[in-house]
C-alpha cells in the first residue's frame, strides 16, 4: 500500500508540473501571456517566413549543361569571325549546326566566305567534327529557338526533332 500511494504522489506531482507551464488561453482563445516588446507577432512571422514552394525554387544563377556550355562556345567561335553579326548554334553529339546573321553590306561572295570561315572556327572545338553554317532567315530562327531551348534546360524531347531535320538539311555527309 505504500508503494502505491508513493506512485500516485508521483503521477499527481507530474499532472500539476505539466498543467502550471502550459500557457493559459483568455476566452477570447489567445494565450494569457504578454508578448515581449518589441518581438515580432506571431502573424509577421507568418508573412516573412517563405513559402514551400519558395524553398523549391533554385537560388542565384544556376549552372550551366554542358549542351548549353558546348552551344555557347559554338557560338562564340562563330561570333569571332569577322563580317558575323550574330550567331546561334544547336549541337548534337558532335555534329553543330549554326545560324548567323552577316553585316548587310557583304557582298554574296563575301557572305559565302564568311560561311566557311564560321565551319573553320568552329571545327577548331575539339567537341565538334561535323559543322554546317546557314544564313537563311528561317533556318536561322529555328537554330536560335533551339540554342534558347538548350539554354532553358528544356528537355530534348521538345527540340530534338527539329535539330535532327536541320542536321539532316546543313551539314554534308562524307562518305
Amino acid at each position: 500500500m505504500n508503494r502505491n500511494w508513493i506512485w500516485g504522489l508521483g503521477v499527481a506531482a507530474l499532472v500539476l508540473a505539466v498543467a502550471l507551464a502550459m500557457p493559459r488561453t483568455a476566452r477570447d482563445g489567445r494565450m494569457g501571456q504578454d508578448p515581449i516588446p518589441g518581438s515580432p507577432t506571431r502573424t509577421e512571422l507568418d508573412t516573412n517566413r517563405p513559402s514551400t514552394s519558395d524553398l523549391n525554387q533554385p537560388r542565384g544563377p544556376q549552372p550551366m549543361t554542358m549542351s548549353a556550355r558546348i552551344n555557347s562556345r559554338v557560338t562564340d567561335a562563330a561570333r569571332s569571325v569577322e563580317g558575323v553579326d550574330e550567331a546561334w548554334a544547336a549541337v548534337k553529339g558532335t555534329t553543330a549546326v549554326v545560324g548567323i546573321t552577316v553585316d548587310p553590306s557583304l557582298t554574296a561572295r563575301a557572305e559565302e566566305g564568311a560561311k566557311k570561315a564560321v565551319a573553320e572556327q568552329v571545327k577548331e572545338l575539339p567537341e565538334i567534327m561535323q559543322v554546317g553554317v546557314t544564313t537563311d532567315p528561317n533556318l536561322t530562327r529555328q537554330i536560335r529557338d533551339i540554342d534558347r531551348a538548350i539554354a532553358a534546360d528544356e528537355p530534348a524531347t521538345q527540340w530534338d526533332g527539329k535539330l535532327q531535320t536541320l542536321i539532316d538539311e546543313l551539314v554534308e555527309t562524307t562518305g
